[in-house]
């Protein structure tokens, strides 16, 4: 992802105790690291808004949640309360334009929330019928009307 100067924002490996960074588009040189924990990959997934990066973290042993990260400082601001799910597998998130955050969770949920400004609020969950399966693992789009497209 890129924040609005076009600096890159990146999704490190779980092996890794930098977790998100930012690096300097013109230098290459690290910005900000951010060092909250995420899941086993895959989890390479950010929504970049003009002031915050969401992610999800946590893992086996902490609490998955939706993560604010500050875009200009890489400091962690707030999270989510405890997402429910396999702990250690992560999926796509997608920020729409009205800034709806939507997401798989790897029980077959997709969620939607808000940021509120200090906080998040769960908009609506939406809970297929069959929750296995490849059409499930994060393939989402966003159309030019805003509305959301999943296999």
């Amino acid at each position: 992802m890129f924040a609005c100067n076009v600096d890159p924002i990146l999704a490190r490996k779980s092996e890794e105790t930098r977790f998100t960074i930012r690096l300097d588009h013109l230098s290459g040189k690290l910005i900000w690291s951010n060092k909250t924990i995420i899941a086993v990959t895959p989890n390479p997934s950010l929504a970049v808004s003009d002031v915050k990066v969401y992610r999800i973290s946590g893992g086996i042993t902490v609490p998955v949640v939706l993560t604010a990260i500050v875009i200009q400082s890489g400091r962690t601001v707030y999270s989510s309360l405890p997402l429910p799910g396999d702990p250690d597998q992560e999926n796509p998130i997608v920020l729409g334009e009205d800034g709806m955050i939507y997401f798989w969770r790897d029980n077959g949920a997709f969620n939607a929330y808000r940021d509120n400004g200090s906080s998040f609020d769960k908009a609506w969950v939406y809970q297929p019928v069959q929750t296995t399966g490849a059409a499930l693992n994060g393939n989402m789009a966003i159309g030019p009307n805003g509305n959301i497209f999943f296999i």
